[in-house]
């Protein structure tokens, strides 16, 4: 199917509704998304600042935070901390490990393109972004997402490029065409319906967010609702 050949153009409050139908329809696998996803990111970031002796390091700063009360003095503290090599190194590992994670995400429009055919989603559905070739496709996808998004946020663009590429994912899944098309067909949407995708981008940030007032807990239900409003936007456009 050719996208954008017969653009559909459904009412704002149509797409987010389906959204939020998506979303709550989905809570369960969401549920075990946000567990495995939080579970692995931990594990593997303990064990890294464990190999890179990052943990009596993390505890002198942390004591030294407490025990000052100067703003001026904490942030060149925590300059310092950043530029250590260890600490560099352990970043650039997270970076990496959220990109073996990211294809998790990609399980999501799986489970959604399902319930859109009929048939029942399965927790394997979840796996769906490191079968076949899917897996090196979005696991390069994300780190060549996080490098641009790091160097235009120099340049306070690092919102902009969330809008270039709010559809790609998708793209790249159910279009199985390379990253240049679907950038261009995700630029040829924000063409012809901008209102959508910003309207769509401001909704997933307060309510994925959101979950941070439950004293944090809420985010693991409410942080994939990025997934389900991308897909609506996606449906939507073909």
């Amino acid at each position: 199917m050719e996208p954008l050949k017969n653009y559909r153009k459904e009412s704002m409050e149509a797409v987010i509704g389906n959204a939020f139908r998506y979303w709550y329809k989905t809570i369960f696998f969401q549920l075990i998304f946000s567990l495995i996803y939080s579970i692995m990111l931990f594990i593997f970031i303990s064990t890294a600042i464990k190999m890179l002796g990052l943990e009596e390091t993390f505890h002198k700063f942390t004591l030294a935070v407490t025990k000052n009360s100067n703003p001026e003095a904490i942030a060149k503290k925590l300059e310092r901390l950043l530029e250590s090599q260890e600490v560099q190194y352990l970043m650039f590992f997270i970076i990496f490990i959220k990109a073996l994670l990211y294809p998790l995400n990609i399980g999501f429009f799986r489970i959604y393109n399902n319930m859109d055919l009929g048939i029942r989603p399965r927790v394997s559905d979840l796996f769906e972004g490191f079968r076949g070739n899917n897996f090196p496709i979005f696991f390069g996808y994300y780190l060549f997402w996080i490098v641009v998004s790091s160097l235009i946020s120099y340049v306070n663009l690092g919102f902009v490029w969330v809008f270039f590429t709010f559809l790609i994912s998708p793209i790249l899944f159910f279009q199985k065409c390379g990253i240049i098309k679907a950038f261009k067909v995700n630029i040829q949407f924000l063409k012809i319906d901008f209102p959508m995708v910003l309207v769509g981008v401001l909704i997933s940030l307060l309510f994925s967010y959101c979950g941070l007032l439950f004293f944090g807990i809420g985010l693991l239900l409410t942080f994939p609702f990025w997934n389900a409003m991308i897909y609506a936007v996606y449906k939507n456009m073909n």
